[in-house]
């Protein structure tokens, strides 16, 4: 909508199902077969069970096809998928006033969010999980009793006369883990970013585009690509304790990037008329570069999983005190002290992620500097000589938050900004 000459304002919406992924219902139970080791009874992992000199004292299974039905795989890990399961789909809308403040240069603020719904989680979960309304039984949970499946089920943790009591408490005691796919739908994101960004357009040899960004990033499955960004369930009946900002929350961010032709040389606002050979020299350069400053990613932390047996996916550690550290080093990047091992039977309280620890923050500048050579009306050469993280700053990066760790809270690494990189080129233009 144009409220004046130079006033424009824009808003929009869509909505956008994402592409299918995966590969469906996909599992081969029955039809290819691994012999578990029973190494505790039951597989409570405190009673000692099989040993090696005889880990399968009832032979090794043979894969049975459906022939069984419902019974195929009776005691053993079995893969599911979900039913329903709906297409995910994200909603964007976005609303931005863009003003012209001089010849050649826009200033444009404004709104920028998302919604995200039925996303699929990226990890892996198990169905049979441990109501966490049973871990208050504490160590009864633990104790043996007798196996009502003993006879029925005659190889696995759940073929002998007793099993640990919490077997029994699960939503399908009958088998050892009902294991889901990462391409499960249910999860959910959200953002919302104001955006100021000022451009002036290439003019008298100079062209500048800067952007300000301040936002916020939540949800309860963040990517997970490995190297940097990994996510797993907390408690597969309790996805609201999972929500927190992203993995990939950067609040505040500014670059900007820049090119400038030096007015210098043949053609140039000085030295129009310089001879050829000492144009040659002092004309045609041009300098460019692009300059960030942003947040560092949030930290995650994590703590001995003792709920793992149970059928938890990880454990948190629980959080007391003030977190962060008033002489913040890679030696101690935050306050050890206010992190705990919860109890065996407990769900730690710290957050997915944490927005008041991060990585060190982003401050990168690269630069190039360009030389042209007009040969004749066809052939032009160009020059280049380019540095990346010119001012060669380290980066830090993520701390060590796993609170059973002998480094627990330093930081031993940086991020893939790198030490200084120099690199020349010589290109050709005909």
């Amino acid at each position: 909508y144009k409220i004046t000459d130079k006033m424009v304002f824009r808003a929009g919406y869509g909505i956008f199902y994402l592409q299918t992924a995966g590969s469906g219902a996909t599992n081969n139970d029955g039809y290819s077969l691994a012999t578990p080791w029973v190494s505790t009874v039951g597989g409570d992992g405190i009673h000692p069970a099989a040993p090696l000199s005889n880990p399968f004292p009832q032979g090794l299974l043979s894969p049975v096809g459906n022939s069984q039905g419902l019974l195929t795989d009776l005691g053993l890990g079995v893969n599911a998928y979900q039913q329903q399961h709906p297409s995910g789909y994200s909603q964007n809308f976005s609303g931005d006033f863009q003003i012209q403040v001089g010849r050649g240069s826009v200033v444009q603020f404004g709104y920028s969010g998302s919604l995200g719904r039925k996303l699929l989680w990226g990890f892996g979960q198990n169905a049979n999980q441990l109501p966490d309304t049973l871990l208050s039984l504490g160590p009864a949970l633990d104790q043996q009793v007798a196996n009502p499946f003993y006879g029925i089920i005659t190889n696995g943790t759940l073929s002998g006369k007793t099993v640990p009591a919490q077997q029994l408490l699960r939503p399908f005691p009958q088998f050892a883990s009902v294991n889901l796919s990462t391409d499960t739908p249910g999860a959910s994101s959200s953002f919302n970013a104001l955006v100021v960004q000022f451009t002036h357009q290439f003019s008298s040899g100079f062209s500048i585009l800067s952007t300000y960004q301040f936002s916020k990033a939540l949800d309860n499955a963040s990517e997970t690509q490995a190297w940097e960004i990994g996510d797993t369930y907390r408690d597969y009946n309790n996805h609201k304790l999972d929500w927190s900002i992203s993995g990939h929350d950067v609040p505040q961010s500014f670059v900007t990037n820049l090119v400038w032709e030096l007015p210098v040389g043949k053609g140039k606002r000085f030295g129009a008329s310089m001879p050829a050979a000492l144009n040659a020299v002092v004309g045609g350069w041009e300098v460019s570069s692009i300059i960030r400053f942003a947040s560092g990613l949030p930290l995650q932390f994590f703590a001995a999983n003792t709920l793992g047996v149970y059928g938890y996916g990880v454990d948190r550690p629980n959080i007391a005190g003030t977190v962060t550290s008033p002489a913040s080093s890679p030696s101690q990047w935050f306050n050890t002290a206010a992190f705990a091992q919860p109890g065996t039977y407990q769900i730690g309280n710290a957050a997915r992620w944490l927005g008041n620890l991060r990585f060190e923050p982003t401050h990168n500048s690269d630069m190039a500097l360009i030389k042209n050579f007009q040969v004749n009306e066809r052939i032009r050469v160009q020059f280049r000589a380019e540095a990346f993280n010119v001012s060669n700053t380290p980066q830090y990066g993520r701390a060590d938050t796993t609170i059973t760790d002998g480094g627990f809270g330093t930081v031993t690494g940086t991020t893939n900004v790198g030490p200084r990189a120099l690199q020349f080129a010589l290109k050709i233009f005909y």
